[in-house]
């Protein structure tokens, strides 16, 4: 018994079973603060989705050729005509669908979200299925 005290008192109350499993005050705070942070982007960009499905919706009134008229809009911007889209061509769709006023970073998101192989391109369908499911719901 006196040992273990001994030994919790020369690790700072720790037992070995515990040692490097607790967090300091310190730590817990920043974990708090990210995940505020994080919660805080999340909100932000809910409300950013909520405003590009208006901007979607009022574009493209007739959801019935929404994917015909996102498709002619990806095929302008595939300039190399290899039927995948880099990141600047993807702006250049994000401009032309109406979602101008996204900055470099939103697009970025939404680029990686349909980039599902992380291979830097991206293809019509991985393109339609981010823009109708995270923007329009329809």
């Amino acid at each position: 018994n006196a040992s273990r005290l001994e030994s919790r008192k020369s690790t700072g109350g720790e037992t070995r079973g515990s040692r490097g499993k607790g967090k300091s005050e310190g730590e817990e705070e920043d974990v708090a603060q990210r995940f505020a942070r994080l919660e805080q982007e999340k909100r932000e960009w809910n409300a950013k989705k909520k405003m590009l499905q208006k901007n979607l919706q009022t574009q493209f009134t007739d959801t019935r050729d929404l994917p015909k008229d996102l498709f002619k809009a990806f095929c302008a911007a595939d300039e190399d005509r290899t039927g995948q889209i880099d990141f600047e061509e993807f702006c250049e769709v994000c401009s032309q669908v109406g979602l101008k006023q996204l900055s470099k970073q939103d697009k970025r998101t939404l680029f990686t979200q349909c980039d599902k192989d992380g291979g830097g391109t991206v293809d019509f369908s991985e393109f339609l299925k981010v823009i109708v499911i995270n923007l329009v719901h329809i």
